[in-house]
C-alpha cells in the first residue's frame, strides 16, 4: 500500500512540473511568412472570360496559438525574379521570365488580416488575361511580404514566391511519338532522308481556350531563336484545325493535320475519365540558314479529365 502511495506521490509531482515549471507554451519565436513560397509552378486554366484568381495565403509559424490580431502587407517583387533570370539564364537575357504587365495583374487585397486564434489568412492574386497582349512570353508573378503589424517576418525564402503561369485549355501539354524533320532539296522539295532528324515529343503552349502555339522543327524553349519559329493551331467548334504562322521569314505551309480523341474511363477513379489525343500532322518551313524543311510527325496527349 505505502508503495501504490508514494507512486501516485510522484506522478503528481511530475504532472505538477509540467505545467508549471516546464516548457512555455512558444517554444519558438513566432515567424510570418508566405504559406506558399519560392518557385510555384501554377497551371491556369483559360476560362472565356479571360480572368484568374490564385489563393494566395500567409501563415504564423509557432508552437502555440496566435493571440493576436495580425495584419500583413503584400507586393510584387521584380528584384527577386531578376536576380533569379540572371543566376539561371546569366546573360542570355532573350530566355528570361518575363513580369506579368501591371495593368494585367493586382491582389483583392494588399493587406491579409490573420485573426486571433487564426494562424493564417488569405487573399486572391486577381490576373486579367486578356490585358496580357503578348502571350508568347513565359510569366511569372513576384510576390513577397513587405511587412506585418506583429511579429517577425521569416526569412527571405519564405516570405517570397515566383509564380509561374502555365496557360492550360484542352488540348495544350506535352506530345509525344515520333516526329522526323527533313532537308529538302531542289525545286520538288524531295526528303533527303540522310539529313533526317528525330524528336520525340512537341509541347503546345495555350494562348486562348481553343489556340495553342508551338515551335517548329526542333526547336523548344530552350531556344534563344524560338520566337523566330512560333506557329499558331486553332482547333475549332466544328472539328476542323487551322495552323498558320506570322513569322514571315519562316515560310510555314500546312500540307495536313487530322487529331483523334479517344476517351476511356479510368478504371482507378470513376470521377475521372482517359482522354488521348493525337494529332498527325506535316507541314514545311524554313530555318534561319534558309535550310527548307518538312516536319512529319505522329504525336499523342494523355490526361485524366474530370467528368
Amino acid at each position: 500500500m505505502k508503495k501504490i502511495i508514494y507512486f501516485i506521490a510522484l506522478l503528481s509531482i511530475a504532472f505538477n512540473y509540467s505545467c508549471s515549471d516546464g516548457l512555455p507554451d512558444e517554444q519558438f519565436e513566432k515567424l510570418v511568412l508566405l504559406t506558399k513560397n519560392g518557385w510555384i509552378d501554377k497551371d491556369i486554366n483559360i476560362s472565356e472570360s479571360g480572368i484568374v484568381e490564385i489563393p494566395l495565403a500567409t501563415s504564423i509559424s509557432g508552437t502555440s496559438s496566435n493571440m493576436e490580431d495580425v495584419e500583413v502587407s503584400l507586393g510584387f517583387d521584380p528584384d527577386t525574379l531578376f536576380n533569379y533570370n540572371f543566376g539561371k539564364y546569366r546573360k542570355d537575357s532573350l530566355l528570361y521570365y518575363k513580369n506579368v504587365p501591371n495593368s494585367a495583374v493586382y491582389f483583392e487585397n494588399t493587406v491579409v488580416n490573420i485573426k486571433k486564434n487564426n494562424d493564417s489568412g488569405v487573399t486572391k492574386l486577381i490576373i486579367d488575361l486578356n490585358k496580357i497582349t503578348d502571350k508568347y512570353k513565359d510569366y511569372v508573378i513576384p510576390v513577397q511580404i513587405l511587412n506585418t503589424s506583429r511579429y517577425v517576418l521569416a526569412n527571405n525564402i519564405y516570405t517570397k514566391a515566383l509564380y509561374h503561369l502555365q496557360l492550360k485549355n484542352d488540348y495544350s501539354g506535352t506530345y509525344t511519338g515520333s516526329t522526323i524533320i527533313y532537308k529538302t532539296k531542289g525545286t520538288a522539295e524531295i526528303n533527303d532522308e540522310e539529313q533526317k532528324v528525330t524528336i520525340s515529343n512537341k509541347v503546345l503552349y495555350a494562348l486562348t481556350d481553343s489556340t495553342c502555339y508551338f515551335y517548329a522543327g526542333q526547336i523548344d524553349r530552350s531556344s534563344t531563336d524560338r520566337d523566330k519559329y512560333i506557329v499558331n493551331v486553332t482547333f475549332h467548334k466544328n472539328g476542323t484545325i487551322t495552323m498558320n504562322s506570322a513569322i514571315t521569314a519562316l515560310k510555314f505551309v500546312l500540307e495536313n493535320i487530322t487529331m483523334s480523341v479517344v476517351k476511356k474511363d479510368n478504371t482507378s477513379d470513376n470521377r475521372y475519365e482517359n482522354v488521348v489525343t493525337t494529332l498527325d500532322m506535316t507541314y514545311k518551313f524554313t530555318d534561319l540558314t534558309s535550310n527548307r524543311l518538312r516536319s512529319d510527325g505522329l504525336v499523342s496527349m494523355s490526361q485524366q479529365v474530370l467528368k
